[in-house]
């Protein structure tokens, strides 16, 4: 569960500093970095302890595979520290961060606390082998036929997990009287970034598997520096052409382009995507508010 920032860091491109309440920041020590907590983050540490019974441990980010721009995970599947550990929690935030922000710290806590969380990423892995099954299989009449299962499977279930998790920090610093520029930022924006990433996903890989938009040699180029960048959560527009070598470019993006066209053409396939990310808004509203 990786949190990323939904603006670019102070001072970056001129954006202006954002205000935020500090959940404190890492220290070296002889020993390492150490979590020096603030009130506000020590607070939140008591408060899990007295309703669950779990300590709350923090440790500064390692995954190597962390997504640029992450300011904060928890594992679920941790042996120590993760979801089924009857004793404590260990979430991660990011040290080059400086001040922690609390709200972050909160949406990691309300990770760590979800009881349905290890459920629902168990639940993404069976949904995604039953779509893989019958996509391969050729068991869809239509792409929207695939997309509907499809978003089904991480999307939906990400855009859930992240929504709990928001939802549980805005209740958290509510509840405390805590307002900053996070808590006062669009809430649904982040999770719904899933939703997009995940039609994006599909309508890429879809008209890649028909084939030749490359030739096979430059496959794995396609995949780590098109495909990999456009699917992002955080899309960054490719270069139009590919180079494998000095004198050799190879240019796809009109291909790619009419392709995605076309599949949009195909008879249902635009109502399906726009539906999905009607019904996703509807739901990320309703679970913010309720």
């Amino acid at each position: 569960m990786y949190l990323q920032g939904a603006k670019p860091p102070a001072g970056f491109a001129g954006e202006p500093e954002r205000q935020q309440i500090s959940a404190g920041n890492f220290e070296e020590t002889p020993k390492g970095m150490r979590f020096a907590a603030s009130p506000e983050a020590l607070e939140t540490i008591r408060r899990v302890k007295e309703r669950t019974g779990l300590d709350l441990q923090v440790f500064p980010m390692s995954d190597p595979n962390a997504p640029p721009g992450a300011l904060g995970y928890f594992m679920h599947n941790e042996k120590e520290g993760g979801s089924y550990d009857p004793v404590k929690r260990r979430i991660y935030m990011n040290p080059s961060q400086g001040d922690l922000s609390q709200f972050v710290f909160e949406h990691e806590t309300g990770h760590a606390v979800d009881p349905l969380l290890a459920k629902s990423n168990r639940y993404i892995d069976e949904m995604m082998g039953v779509f893989l099954d019958k996509y391969s299989s050729g068991k869809y009449n239509t792409p929207a036929e695939g997309l509907a299962d499809y978003m089904l499977t991480f999307p939906r279930r990400k855009l859930d997990t992240e929504l709990t998790a928001q939802r549980y920090a805005q209740d958290q610093m509510r509840e405390r009287g805590l307002s900053d520029s996070f808590t006062e930022d669009d809430l649904a924006a982040y999770p719904l970034a899933y939703i997009d990433q995940g039609q994006r996903r599909f309508d890429v890989q879809t008209v890649n598997l028909a084939g030749n938009i490359v030739p096979d040699s430059m496959s794995n180029s396609f995949q780590n520096e098109v495909i990999g960048p456009m699917t992002s959560l955080s899309p960054q527009p490719p270069a139009p052409y590919l180079t494998p070598d000095a004198n050799t470019r190879v240019e796809y993006d009109e291909e790619l382009a009419r392709r995605l066209s076309a599949l949009y053409a195909t008879p249902g396939y635009g109502e399906q995507a726009n539906e999905e990310r009607q019904r996703a808004k509807i739901y990320a509203k309703r679970r913010l508010q309720e």
